[in-house]
């Protein structure tokens, strides 16, 4: 039981990871430091899907987030345009 709430945990944090790395793919300019967090991200990635279902628990809070966000966007929109 503990270990399963650990692998949880740590698969939590390997997707906010990925989640930053992907950010500083589209900041950085710089051609060595971009191959290496690829290589980082693709890794990480692999470390993440050799967790196996654990990996839902951050995926559908994340979707969750991200439609709650899409619909207040929405809904901004809306009430400025009025």
């Amino acid at each position: 039981m503990l270990s399963g709430l650990f692998t949880v945990a740590s698969s939590v944090f390997l997707f906010l990871f990925l989640l930053c790395l992907l950010s500083y793919f589209r900041v950085t300019t710089n051609l060595g430091k971009r191959l290496l967090s690829r290589v980082l991200f693709a890794l990480l990635l692999a470390t993440l899907v050799s967790v196996g279902l654990k990996i839902l628990y951050p995926l559908v809070i994340f979707l969750l987030a991200l439609a709650a966000s899409a619909t207040r966007e929405s809904r901004r929109k809306k009430t400025q345009d009025q």
